[in-house]
């Protein structure tokens, strides 16, 4: 069995149904594949595509509650390096994404061999974890690892490089034993009881949202959490998705892309509770939409964001999912929890059903030039909630 087969054979142990990439010099992993029927290549015009589709992947996995990697492919040189571009979106977005990658042979790297390139210094700064197999015993190693980083902890992307003379060496590479499920984390008892009284005492506390509450499939918990306190929501824009707009306390999106009635109401909180979200520049206005006087807990999987810009009061560390739950779980049991005014909450879903009738009304506007918010009004009442629009960053 060659190195390349080997990996083909765990990239199937390990539940991968589709390779997204182009074909190149050299063509093995697609040779490999030729009697792998399970696995899909799915070609593309050029390497950041295949990238790129990589992360999408990624990213529909976490909409239905799973972990799921993607997985690309780039041949050695202007191919790899094609693929950066993907690797740093899917970096900061938190995103598993599997980059298999060839290059020059051992034997030859370093004497200005055909397209050669210091991929893994490329990759370093936009991955969690670059590896080079140079010996062939250690490409189920490789994978295993690849696969535990991608989903474990922080999310991210890793790069797997395989040099051409050591992919094609046969050898006795031992039996692949797939990662397994990724590991989760509840929070530190004692200061998530701390949160919970800072949540409870609270009289407008404001949740928001960001992707990490997306990759643990924090869906239920989200709602939960909210319809228990009355609370409403915002999501980040790697977020959007956790909870559906529909919902009476969903107010849009945070930061720089406030609506003016979320804006309104996230700047009169008194505690921001914050989920899966490092409180980027994007999101938060340039650090400066932080509600006047307004108490703070932040919840992460990565200990190193917790406080990373703005200082929480409490922080806890763990897994999105559990860390709700065990939130939920401490509310329910508190002799607090029948104290609660809801009246805000009714407030606020008031407020919101006449808002969308404002922007209903402004949306319908038949003067000429078209508006691009009548356009896409238009766009949804056709196709429904269900369609996706994908659009150029500047059209906003």
């Amino acid at each position: 069995m060659t190195v390349w087969e080997a990996v083909v054979k765990a990239l199937k142990a390990e539940g991968v149904r589709y390779i997204f990439g182009l074909p190149g010099n050299p063509s093995f992993l697609y040779d490999a594949l030729h009697d792998v029927p399970e696995i899909k290549p799915i070609h593309v015009r050029e390497e950041s595509s295949g990238g790129f589709m990589a992360m999408c992947y990624a990213r529909a996995g976490y909409a239905e509650g799973i972990a799921t990697p993607g997985v690309c492919f780039a041949s050695p040189g202007p191919g790899m390096a094609n693929l950066i571009p993907a690797l740093l979106e899917a970096e900061s977005a938190c995103l598993p994404v599997l980059a298999i990658v060839a290059s020059e042979s051992t034997e030859i790297s370093g004497k200005g061999a055909f397209q050669e390139a210091d991929q893994i210094s490329m990759a370093r700064p936009v991955t969690k974890w670059t590896v080079n197999i140079t010996d062939p015993v250690k490409a189920p190693w490789a994978i295993r690892r690849a696969f535990s980083l991608m989903v474990n902890g922080r999310p991210g992307p890793v790069m797997v490089q395989i040099p051409a003379n050591v992919g094609l060496q046969d050898a006795g590479i031992p039996e692949y034993v797939p990662a397994g499920p990724r590991i989760r984390t509840e929070a530190d008892p004692f200061l998530v009881s701390r949160a919970v009284d800072l949540l409870l005492s609270a009289k407008r506390p404001v949740m928001v949202v960001g992707g990490g509450a997306v990759s643990s499939g924090a869906f239920e918990e989200v709602r939960e959490i909210c319809d228990l306190l009355g609370m409403p929501v915002l999501t980040t824009p790697c977020g959007r998705g956790c909870v559906s707009e529909d919902f009476p306390l969903a107010l849009g999106l945070v930061g720089l892309y406030f609506t003016r009635l979320g804006e309104e109401i996230y700047s009169d909180a008194d505690l921001l509770f914050v989920v899966g979200s490092r409180n980027e520049e994007m999101q938060s206005g340039g650090w400066k939409f932080f509600p006047k006087n307004a108490r703070y807990v932040q919840v992460d999987i990565d200990a190193s964001q917790i406080g990373l810009n703005w200082i929480p009061d409490v922080g806890l560390v763990g897994d999105a999912k559990l860390v709700l739950r065990q939130i939920i779980r401490a509310v329910t049991e508190s002799d607090a929890i029948g104290q609660l005014d809801r009246t805000r909450a009714i407030e606020i879903a008031d407020a919101k059903a006449r808002f969308e009738a404002e922007i209903d009304k402004e949306c319908i506007d038949e003067s000429v030039p078209l508006k691009s918010k009548r356009i896409v009004h238009a766009i949804g009442e056709v196709f429904g909630p269900d369609t996706i629009i994908v659009k150029e960053n500047g059209s906003q």
